[in-house]
């Protein structure tokens, strides 16, 4: 018999969640929204229950990614796919969690917070934490599912591997990250702490909010992509109930 997971309940206050409830984050990506923390911990909390059932009925479920949407926007749609913006936008390399393990350049288009587009999907992504027995969740997505970065392979990695990196490759090659001026702002502060080159970026700062001044600015985004629920997600189906959020417990369990 499969040996039964204990499962972590998420605490919002954690330094790990927190983070992803942070809508002051100048780091490029998807964020929450201001005045959600509590929308998203009875969103967390059901995920919880969802996946303490699912370790009653198969002891390990493994990962699961739980997909909800939501009956108000909780986050802002900062990954969308190039298909989504108006032609002739101006596209840029830059570097995201500059300095640290986990850097990573990212094709990027300069954005208007205000036009930042803005979803009501929530991904919660659950699962074992390796051999210790423990699960619980990994992380909150807002927005698509999206794919991880792909890795350096060596020539030991397996087909499975392989066929997956480029699967994320493929993914990563046709979507894009939507940025603020703040947090280009924010990335130039970051690669100037660390000795990088940040002339051309500094110009284009410069150029973009010359845009705006002049009247010149055009919204990046053509309005044709909104984000959904990931086809591989289980669904959790919410109702909104005393201005609040609740989440109906006809839990569609059928993707597992």
């Amino acid at each position: 018999m499969t040996e039964k997971l204990n499962l972590l309940a998420t605490d919002v206050h954690d330094e790990h969640i927190a983070r992803h409830l942070d809508s002051n984050s100048q780091n490029p990506g998807s964020k929450a929204l201001p005045g959600i923390a509590g929308e998203m911990e009875n969103i967390l909390k059901t995920c919880d229950e969802n996946y303490s059932r699912l370790i009653e009925e198969k002891g390990n479920p493994g990962r699961v990614v739980f997909g909800i949407e939501a009956p108000q926007n909780m986050g802002s749609d900062a990954v969308i796919p190039l298909s989504g913006l108006n032609n002739n936008v101006s596209v840029f390399s830059f570097s995201r969690d500059i300095g640290t393990p986990y850097e990573q350049n990212i094709k990027a288009v300069l954005i208007k917070p205000e036009d930042m587009p803005k979803t009501n999907v929530v991904h919660a992504i659950y699962g074992p934490y390796g051999p210790t027995g423990n699960a619980g969740i990994y992380t909150v997505l807002y927005g698509d599912e999206g794919m991880p970065f792909p890795r350096n392979l060596n020539e030991q990695s397996s087909e499975a591997d392989k066929k997956f990196n480029n699967e994320c490759q493929k993914y990563w090659n046709e979507h894009i990250f939507l940025i603020t001026p703040q947090e280009l702002e924010n990335g130039i502060k970051q690669m100037q702490e660390n000795g990088r080159n940040t002339a051309l970026l500094e110009t284009r700062l410069k150029v973009f909010n010359n845009s705006v001044k002049n009247g010149t600015y055009q919204n990046p985004c053509n309005g044709t992509y909104h984000s959904e629920i990931s086809k591989s997600a289980v669904k959790i189906n919410s109702t909104t109930k005393n201005q609040g959020l609740s989440i109906n417990k006809n839990t569609e369990l059928s993707g597992l």
